[in-house]
């Protein structure tokens, strides 16, 4: 049961790496090009070893980079559903002070 949970948290964490590495793999490529190139010798070899390493650390790091943004999204996004909660809340009481203020003055 526990192997069995922790192979679907690695399946699920390798999925998340490679969306990663499908999201950001040109921009990190483009980055990592940008800085060989201003400290060595633009080779293809160097080109290679660029691409190579970016894949490697998007593969290892991606989901992690992943995983944070979309739980900081789903936060975000709690913490506005709260929010809006109280505020409806506040809202119904204020409706009712009013409601029972205007029947209150109705009746005297």
């Amino acid at each position: 049961m526990i192997i069995s949970v922790l192979l679907k948290l690695v399946i699920f964490y390798f999925f998340l790496s490679v969306v990663y590495s499908f999201l950001y793999l040109p921009e990190n490529i483009s980055f990592q090009l940008r800085h060989t190139q201003q400290k060595l010798k633009f080779r293809t070899t160097h080109k290679i070893i660029t691409i190579s390493k970016v894949f490697f650390v998007s593969m290892i790091f991606g989901g992690i980079s992943l995983a944070q943004k979309i739980y900081a999204w789903i936060y975000k996004k709690y913490k506005e559903f709260k929010a809006w909660y109280a505020l409806a809340q506040f809202a119904k009481k204020m409706t009712k002070n009013i409601k029972d203020a205007i029947d209150k003055e109705k009746k005297s």
